[in-house]
């Protein structure tokens, strides 16, 4: 019988995915009932009341799950991610360190998750033990590349700066040899194109080819920039609902490329879509955000490169809100370097490449809001957390939202959040992200000189 259940619940995570989640619902029920004390299905149904907004109710299931997960390290590694993304720290650790003791061959990834959820004021036990681990592992593998950017983040946290940029440089070497070089010529080509293509006169001639639509509202911006703490604010008021990063945008162009006869990329393509082609897409992507919000009127969409898509969405739907969040390329520099983003972000493990995709950010960022002077808002990370209530009031202003003092203590509101800011939106703002360069400033040059 355990072998069917296994299937049902591969069944239920596949259902999961593809979002489907009243059929995922109907599955871990059913094996829950054949098999109460099924843990793996028991943090599936924890998924669904997340997506479902049932926190206490998610929170609960967890519970259940990490009691009954006595020895399965997959299916508390899962908890202790719906935990952390539930801001349920101190659970999430104790899941983690349970995984590790569980499983030491998974010790490096669990290690790195561990001291992400954690903020360090001691050299203690668990800073010895990944020490250890450092110590044996092979000089270029994963395993290195994990406790690399783990023990960077102890060492910052103890304000060991020197360390910490040592193992923080160690991980972003290994990280950069594990994927394609970037190429940063191609990727200057590509928003230099985006500028030549939708200039003044390409939004004078689609003035009337998108839909009346104002349900959107994009969040963008690089990394590390604000972009989670914009969502989390927005997110507490009553007629938003946080989306997250949706990728809906990125799927479109993507389609719209696969389905050009003539093989053009974006943005090259968008002109042959013709006003039926740009409504057909406009009301598939505000469908797939109606399907997340509920009853509330407006969603954000939070995708990081919405950035390259602005020019696309003010011509699909004029009513859109966006907004664009820039930092100081220093802290936003130093912030992705501390962190291992993965292949999405190839120019994130090199200080110099940083630099220079930050300015073909800001370039294009500068385009638009000469192009769109009424349709952007640029909201600057160092304003925002100077002065909160002013700068709030502007963003709400701008997304025609009237003032609640919910958006003021955002860090109170109960919502999932799956990127690496997840701890920073648990707290008030504060200003201790601002000039933390300057603790590498010894490190930082390429950053520094700009």
């Amino acid at each position: 019988m355990q072998t069917q259940l296994d299937i049902r619940l591969q069944m239920a995570h596949r259902q999961m995915q593809s979002g489907q989640i009243d059929q995922a619902e109907a599955i871990v029920r059913q094996i829950l009932a054949l098999d109460p004390d099924n843990a793996a299905a028991t943090s599936v149904l924890a998924a669904v009341y997340i997506h479902q907004q049932k926190f206490d109710l998610a929170i609960e299931a967890l519970d259940q799950a990490c009691t009954k997960a006595l020895a399965d390290h997959t299916t508390l590694i899962r908890i202790a991610t719906a935990y952390k993304n539930l801001g349920k720290f101190d659970q999430a650790k104790a899941c983690y360190r349970r995984c590790i003791a569980l499983n030491p061959a998974a010790m490096p990834q669990t290690y790195m998750d561990l001291a992400t959820t954690c903020r360090y004021s001691d050299h203690d036990d668990d800073v010895r033990a990944m020490e250890a681990a450092y110590e044996t592992t092979a000089p270029t593998s994963l395993a290195r590349r994990c406790l690399s950017f783990a023990l960077g983040k102890v060492f910052d946290d103890l304000k060991h700066y020197d360390r910490a940029f040592d193992f923080f440089r160690e991980g972003n070497q290994i990280a950069s040899t594990d994927m394609a070089p970037m190429d940063m010529a191609t990727a200057e080509v590509s928003h230099r194109r985006i500028q030549e293509c939708m200039d003044a006169a390409f939004f004078r001639g689609h003035e009337h080819s998108g839909i009346s639509d104002d349900t959107p509202i994009i969040i963008t911006g690089l990394p590390r920039s604000g972009t989670t703490l914009v969502e989390q604010i927005l997110a507490s008021h009553s007629r938003v609902f946080g989306g997250g990063e949706i990728q809906q945008l990125v799927a479109i162009v993507n389609s719209v490329s696969r389905t050009n006869s003539v093989n053009e990329a974006f943005p090259d393509n968008i002109d042959r879509l013709g006003p039926t082609g740009i409504q057909k897409i406009a009301s598939q992507y505000v469908a797939s955000l109606r399907s997340l919000g509920g009853n509330r009127p407006h969603v954000t969409d939070k995708s990081i490169f919405n950035y390259l898509f602005i020019g696309l969405i003010k011509i699909m739907l004029p009513d859109a809100k966006i907004i664009i969040c820039r930092r100081d390329v220093r802290d936003m520099g130093l912030s992705v370097f501390q962190k291992d983003l993965g292949r999405a972000y190839p120019w994130s493990y090199d200080l110099d490449q940083i630099r220079k995709f930050h300015g073909y950010f800001d370039n294009l960022t500068e385009h638009w809001l000469e192009c769109l002077p009424d349709d952007v808002f640029a909201i600057q990370y160092e304003d925002l957390v100077s002065d909160p209530e002013r700068h709030i009031r502007s963003l709400l202003a701008h997304c025609d939202l009237d003032f609640e003092p919910a958006c003021l203590t955002f860090h109170a509101t109960d919502r999932v959040v799956m990127t690496a800011s997840r701890d920073q939106v648990r707290q008030p703002i504060y200003k201790g992200s601002v000039g933390r360069w300057k603790n590498y400033r010894q490190h930082l040059g390429p950053l520094i000189s700009t």
